[in-house]
């Protein structure tokens, strides 16, 4: 079922429990859940003679081929890792796998090895930094209209959320959900926080399904919490808000240790497992 473009679509999870049923317009529950790469020098063919790489230039020859054929496997290895670093910060499965299977790893010492992962590493870490910088910065709590719902929704870099508090004015669980989305934003300043007046959107709506927050990846919509009361109870801190995005997969564990929260979602996993 596809979404008229000025509302909200329909959410992409298949576990949901109840639907709010908006016009022609359905508001379900959140799921709970290379650059090319050196390629080495042909290798060196015998003469009509006999063997080209006899004697000690020979075998220094054949040295310098096998080291060439080692980083050119190398660098193809990195150039792949980077690929799928780049995959899964867009979002893509985890478990893709590189398209050039051939590539065998190098037989080496267990302390070559070793630099190797250091490497790569270190590789990991600074594409991981670069990724993060690319990504916009927001901080505040932004006021959404029908006229500017897809822009604010679409226009931003696709591995951004986008996080939008549907409310009236005159439901007083609606004014704790902007405020806390308020003080969320100055924190989570990777995330785009938005409130709309529902009414304004979609005129009739019941006030039982408030207050709602939807969210968005890539201006595709993803969860919605509707009412967002079912997930956290009437009375929530913005913390229970934090461990639910957080189990939900909208902020990342990264982002919580920077915001304060890291140790909070730990002690909400341990919880969970036991």
């Amino acid at each position: 079922m596809s979404d008229d473009s000025g509302s909200v679509g329909e959410c992409a999870c298949d576990d949901c429990g109840s639907d709010y049923e908006v016009g022609d317009d359905r508001f379900p529950v959140a799921e709970v859940g290379q650059s090319e790469a050196m390629m080495p020098p042909p290798a060196l063919r015998p003469s009509a003679g006999g063997s080209c790489n006899t004697g000690p230039k020979g075998v220094m020859a054949d040295y310098r081929a096998a080291q060439l054929k080692m980083r050119a496997a190398r660098f193809q290895k990195e150039a792949e890792f980077e690929r799928l670093l780049e995959r899964m910060a867009v979002g893509d499965p985890v478990d893709f796998v590189p398209e050039s299977g051939d590539v065998q790893p190098n037989v080496v010492s267990g302390d070559a090895d070793d630099d190797d992962n250091a490497e790569l590493e270190a590789i990991r870490r600074r594409r991981l930094n670069q990724l993060k910088s690319n990504l916009p910065v927001f901080g505040k709590l932004a006021e959404v209209t029908p006229r500017n719902f897809i822009s604010f929704v679409e226009d931003v870099d696709k591995r951004t959320v986008v996080l939008i508090a549907m409310y009236k004015p005159e439901v007083r669980g609606c004014a704790r959900l902007n405020l806390s989305l308020a003080a969320l934003a100055k924190k989570f300043t990777r995330v785009r926080f938005g409130r709309m007046v529902i009414s304004d959107a979609v005129p009739g709506f019941d006030s039982a399904g408030l207050p709602a927050l939807v969210a968005y990846r890539g201006g595709e919509r993803t969860h919605s919490f509707v009412p967002l009361t079912g997930w956290t109870g009437e009375h929530y801190t913005d913390r229970d808000l934090v461990l639910l995005l957080c189990r939900q997969k909208l902020l990342s564990e990264e982002s919580l240790a920077s915001a304060g929260y890291d140790d909070d979602v730990s002690d909400s996993n341990s919880n969970n497992d036991s």
